[in-house]
């Protein structure tokens, strides 16, 4: 599939704000069926949720092609078109999906129960599942919106090209990679900001670096100790935290390099509670893995 964002379109043929919102819906229909059918499929319908993945990939792709008729060769947004235009655009085209698809999940639960079937869930679950998974994409999107309309080229080309169409029989770029590469023109903007955040540190049960963003404003100063909460249900917990400020770019990798050490924390965790559990098991009743003889 052709990238056009890589060509500058004469103005002569560039569509008018209407018109582009036209063709991007285009595309809305054909995901929603195509993710409906994979996200109501049951754990055997693995098939139809590789589908679903590839046509997410797909309509990134379609979606990036479609708004390159709002930039020109440079990066730069035309005239005729702002970044509230295009935050719109895609906001709709978004939301369109996902009433589409929850309306498919729920037909598709009628028609099961028509044909004496049972449904894997009810007709409310049906709809709510069949649409989670453009959902949970919706910070992808919008990260990729970031990266198209910044300032900085190296951050536009590799989120263009990272819209590539799913190539049946090819290598092809994860999702999770490209999800990775759309982050940089959000994570570029925190690096050069000189915003100014709360942080928390401390707590008895779960010690850590809490982010309070600018909701604690000037309730507190650097020393204060506070109380406060997380989580909810049976993982709600409270915490004893010491207030500080931090600059959010500071902030931000300080968070990345704990959550490294949490999870390496964990994994070590996990391995020595097995260790303990194998300790425990009768060697009479260990089980020996033997070679097997060719």
């Amino acid at each position: 599939m052709e990238n056009i964002m890589s060509k500058q379109v004469k103005k002569s043929k560039r569509p008018n704000f209407l018109t582009l919102k036209r063709k991007l819906k285009n595309d809305v229909a054909s995901v929603s069926a195509t993710l409906a059918d994979s996200c109501v499929a049951t754990a055997t319908g693995k098939k139809l949720q590789e589908a679903g993945r590839i046509a997410i990939i797909n309509y990134c792709s379609s979606l990036e092609q479609g708004l390159a008729s709002a930039f020109t060769q440079a990066g730069d947004l035309y005239k005729d078109f702002t970044v509230n235009d295009l935050g719109e655009l895609v906001n709709d085209c978004f939301n369109e999906i996902v009433v589409q698809v929850r309306k498919v999940g729920k037909t598709k639960h009628n028609d099961l129960v028509k044909a004496g079937e049972i449904p894997p869930y009810n007709a409310n679950d049906m709809g709510k599942n069949a649409s989670k998974a453009i959902r949970d994409k919706r910070r992808d999107l919008e990260n990729l919106l970031v990266c198209l309309t910044s300032g900085v080229p190296k951050i536009i080309k590799n989120a263009r090209a990272a819209c590539g169409a799913w190539v049946p029989g090819q290598a092809n770029m994860a999702w999770g990679v490209r999800c990775a590469i759309w982050r940089q023109g959000v994570e570029h903007l925190i690096s050069t900001s000189d915003m100014t955040v709360g942080v928390g540190r401390g707590g008895e049960v779960v010690p850590g670096v809490y982010y309070r963003g600018a909701t604690d404003g000037d309730a507190f100063e650097d020393g204060d100790t506070f109380n406060a909460s997380f989580g909810t249900g049976k993982h709600k917990y409270s915490a004893v935290l010491t207030y500080s400020k931090s600059s959010v770019s500071d902030l931000y990798n300080e968070l990345g390099e704990l959550g490294l050490d949490c999870d390496r924390l964990q994994v070590q965790c996990s391995a020595g509670r097995r260790l303990i559990r194998d300790t425990f098991i009768p060697t009479p009743l260990t089980i020996t893995v033997k070679e097997a003889k060719e």
